[in-house]
């Protein structure tokens, strides 16, 4: 693979929350290819102590204090495979995953981001959405594949590596196989695996320890579209389609403002706005 690197992001491989020293200092804000990343993510994350690595049943807050009331530990556990379903392009499920791959990369722990090159997609690598949820872009690793397998083989390596925080994935045409094998190697690795897929594979087996939709409220009730929805506001129902430990069925209504904040909707707000719709 010949590909030249360009301006993206950086690691603090010398230690957590310190920058790199030496030759490594070189290699501060590039794009690589996949197997060029994953080599030098590896060289930068043997050198973490391992006493701050995190042990993998380690339970951590989803980032919101609404999904973490919906689940039986009160978060999720450090080494699970969290499903995003969307069931509308921005609907929101993007930026609550960033919430839980913020929570996940605290105390310096890097965020991975793999895609594939050349296939745009609703969401996607895009650093103002990533800072506005507070995403360090020099602890952001970008790794972009040339095609499907190379972005499965990149991400399960990158899950293996013990130091990450979380990787987040825009997932589209994994089969079963290819989802077991990333939970495996998120175990191993102990950190996040968090793939945002549509609402479409919501009735096919969950390999991961979390499934969650996320879909406009004006879906739930059938009376507005998502575009209408947003406006200053984006309002959206998550509901817990499967969970390690617990039966599932769990549901929060959210808005998510323009400045990224997520607050539980108001169950007056949401009939007024209901009764609204109704006289109109």
């Amino acid at each position: 693979m010949n590909q030249q690197p360009v301006p993206v992001g950086s690691l603090p491989a010398g230690g957590v929350g310190r920058p790199l020293q030496g030759d490594a200092a070189s290699d501060i804000g590039v794009e690589l290819g996949a197997r060029q990343t994953v080599a030098w993510l590896r060289e930068q994350l043997h050198r973490f102590e391992a006493a701050r690595r995190p042990a993998c049943n380690e339970r951590m807050s989803t980032g919101w204090e609404p999904l973490d009331r919906l689940l039986p530990a009160g978060g999720v556990t450090r080494g699970s495979l969290v499903e995003w379903l969307s069931a509308a392009p921005g609907c929101g499920a993007g930026t609550l995953a960033l919430g839980m791959a913020r929570q996940a990369c605290r105390e310096g722990r890097p965020l991975v981001v793999v895609e594939r090159r050349g296939e745009p997609r609703q969401g996607g690598w895009y650093p103002p959405a990533f800072c506005g949820q507070g995403i360090l872009l020099e602890q952001t690793i970008l790794v972009r594949a040339g095609d499907r397998g190379e972005e499965l083989w990149a991400l399960e390596q990158v899950l293996r590596t013990e130091g990450v925080g979380a990787v987040l994935c825009w997932a589209e045409g994994f089969g079963q196989r290819a989802l077991r094998r990333l939970q495996l190697a998120t175990e191993v690795g102990g950190g996040l695996c968090l793939l945002l897929r549509p609402a479409s594979v919501r009735t096919e087996p969950c390999w991961g320890r979390l499934r969650l939709l996320v879909e406009p409220l004006s879906m739930s009730d059938g009376s507005a579209s998502a575009a209408e929805m947003w406006v200053n506001v984006r309002r959206l129902r998550v509901r817990v389609m499967h969970v390690h430990g617990g039966a599932g069925g769990q549901q929060v209504d959210l808005e998510i403002d323009e400045t990224g904040s997520v607050r539980v909707v108001s169950p007056l707000a949401g009939r007024a706005a209901s009764h609204k719709r109704r006289r109109a």
